[in-house]
């Protein structure tokens, strides 16, 4: 921070300290001071800026040693799992009833697993078509609301269809008070 920001941002925790004494409430009166306003909260969003700027160096240093720590360990995990595998297929290869084994740090076990069918969508739907399956297609209804909202008007608070007048009571309207906003440069 500049000493411009630094003496922004001491006379803003001036402001804002209560010291026991109650004050009366400021109100912004003039475009003076509503630049003045705009001043303070720059200098606020810029120290927010470079807390978080500052915040997300240490986080991406730290998850980078995070993520280097567990892949060391999962790497190590792997090699044991791999092992404990090797020795339980040869064992199941010796007595195909040896399934799993329970020892006194854990049990490892062969676990049998259901078939993937690798489908080709579009095939089996003109099969499903061409054989009158009917019960095997999913037709998804959805409403095209672009398309809807294109050739709608708004008239005394209700939605109407362009060409017909027709009003929609499936559609209420809502205006929501307008948002404020503050853009400081």
């Amino acid at each position: 921070m500049n000493p411009l920001q630094l003496a922004e941002m001491e006379e803003i925790e001036e402001i804002t300290e209560v010291e026991g004494i109650q004050r009366e409430r400021f109100t912004i009166q003039t475009k003076e001071e509503a630049t003045w306003a705009l001043r303070k909260l720059k200098v606020l969003q810029e120290g927010m800026e470079e807390v978080n700027h500052l915040a997300a160096m240490e986080i991406e240093r730290i998850e980078g040693w995070r993520r280097n720590e567990n892949q060391k360990k999962e790497d190590s995990m792997n090699f044991f799992k791999g092992l404990l595998e090797e020795f339980l297929r040869k064992e199941n290869g010796k007595d195909p009833k040896v399934k799993s084994i329970k020892l006194p740090y854990g049990t490892f076990r062969l676990k049998k697993q259901q078939p993937q069918y690798i489908r080709d969508e579009e095939e089996l739907i003109n099969w499903a078509e061409g054989e009158g399956y009917f019960d095997y297609i999913k037709i998804k209804k959805a409403l095209n609301w672009s398309a809807l909202k294109k050739d709608l008007v708004t008239i005394e608070g209700k939605a109407i269809v362009k060409d017909t007048g027709e009003a929609l009571k499936a559609i209420e309207i809502k205006y929501p008070q307008d948002k404020f906003e503050v853009e400081v440069k």
